[in-house]
């Protein structure tokens, strides 16, 4: 099935920011990526390659096809693995991940350490 593309991955990126109410440093802080590069992404001046793809759509919570501009839905279709190096995540698990995520890179060390003292595992 092909699928054609509608619409360019800069609009893409704008439009899922706006529905989720995000921003450009939202999206940089989720994802590792340098804010220079998302610009040049939002600006149309260059295409994210497949690996940031992927990490923008999971982030925004859209599917990377339809990121890049494809007349699919919007919506993220998530794999369920059966792998044990991919793990299903519970939805406790998945919103600590989030909020850990948000926890600036300088102090993460510092929350792992209170978790683990809270475990009695330092």
């Amino acid at each position: 099935m092909e699928y054609e593309r509608i619409a360019t991955c800069a609009d893409r990126i704008k439009e899922a920011l706006y529905i989720k109410g995000m921003k450009q440093s939202d999206l940089c802080r989720l994802t590792q990526i340098p804010k220079s590069a998302i610009s040049q992404y939002i600006s149309g001046a260059f295409e994210p390659k497949q690996d940031r793809i992927y990490l923008i759509a999971k982030s925004l919570n859209v599917s990377e096809a339809w990121l890049m501009g494809l007349d699919v839905p919007m919506e993220r279709q998530d794999r369920k693995s059966s792998s044990p190096s991919e793990p299903v995540l519970s939805e406790g698990e998945k919103a600590i991940l989030e909020l850990f995520r948000q926890v600036p890179e300088d102090k993460q060390q510092l929350v792992l350490q209170m978790i683990r003292a809270a475990l009695g595992n330092r």
